[in-house]
């Protein structure tokens, strides 16, 4: 099967505000040294969308502090200037699991979604602001985007055939590929929850974590995907890549950061129907009043006749 691509470009300033960058923090012998692990999307002034396996915890020694620290609003790697804000804490999807086959080698990732509360709200301007989210559909949990075509945000990557380190965020526009599409070709752990895409060895496929988008004709972008893992097609020396659907997990997004809890349903009827019962039932005492008024007066005529 072919691959379709386009090629990468340099992120320009501002043009993707939510994309954010993680990264370890460790000290080790007196010195802190910085490693980028993952990328995240900005959904909540204080909240990052990413892959479960990024925020993992990871064994490290005894003497070695780890922080995990977000960077936004640059385009730069790694840019000292950029807006950092230290992960408070992590909700990893309560159905993510992680496996690796011993004979192949293979890893089979499953709802590899987490997200991330920072210890600070980011400050939100040109540069830093959420990603839209798909729309929640009650009646049916949906996979793939609404666009054939989206993009992938990142950094450079270890593809498994070469590893590329950059100095600016990049881009690229990746077309989207079934569970069926890929099977032709890659073997894989087929989940109801994922898509693909695949790309030439040599082009750029982001970061675990990293957003893909879609670009609506009002400018809008909205986020259908989270680049979980990559897999090598080592026949045709392509790059696939795994997303897992934002849409199918929106009710684990929902219920967890504060600004996409659905509102709660107002219920004018049984309010009107209060309402009513209230006035009725003033009314009724109303009536009841006038009603032993009138038989009290009814006997004072009596005895006086």
């Amino acid at each position: 099967m072919a691959s379709r691509h386009i090629v990468n470009n340099v992120a320009m300033k501002g043009q993707f505000p939510y994309f954010a960058q993680i990264f370890y923090m460790d000290r080790g012998n007196k010195l802190f040294q910085e490693i980028e692990i993952c990328t995240a999307s900005i959904i909540h002034s204080q909240w990052v969308l990413t892959a479960a396996h990024c925020l993992q915890p990871i064994e490290v020694s005894f003497e070695t502090l780890r922080v995990s620290v977000v960077f936004a609003g640059s385009v730069k790697v790694h840019d000292t200037y950029a807006q950092k804000q230290v992960i408070k804490g992590y909700i990893v999807h309560p159905l993510f699991k992680f496996a690796r086959n011993p004979k192949t080698g293979l890893i089979n990732m499953e709802n590899d979604v987490a997200i991330a509360e920072l210890q600070r709200k980011f400050k939100l301007n040109s540069d830093v602001k959420p990603v839209k989210l798909p729309s929640i559909n009650l009646l049916k949990k949906e996979v793939l985007p609404k666009c054939h075509m989206g993009w992938i945000i990142g950094m450079g990557f270890n593809n498994g055939f070469q590893k590329e380190e950059v100095s600016f965020v990049r881009f690229q526009n990746v077309f989207v590929q079934t569970t069926k599409d890929i099977t032709k070709y890659v073997h894989i752990f087929p989940t109801k929850n994922v898509f693909f895409s695949s790309t030439l060895s040599k082009n750029f496929v982001g970061n675990a974590g990293g957003p893909f988008v879609c670009k609506y004709r009002n400018g809008t972008h909205v986020q259908y995907g989270v680049i979980s893992h990559i897999l090598n097609n080592t026949v045709q020396h392509q790059i696939v890549t795994l997303y897992e659907s934002v849409q199918f997990h929106l009710d684990f997004i929902v219920d967890n950061v504060p600004s996409t809890k659905k509102p709660r349903t107002f219920q004018p009827n049984v309010m009107a129907a209060r309402a009513s019962t209230r006035s009725n039932n003033k009314t009724d005492v109303i009536f009841y009043v006038k009603f032993y008024i009138f038989i009290l007066l009814c006997l004072i005529n009596s005895e006086s006749i």
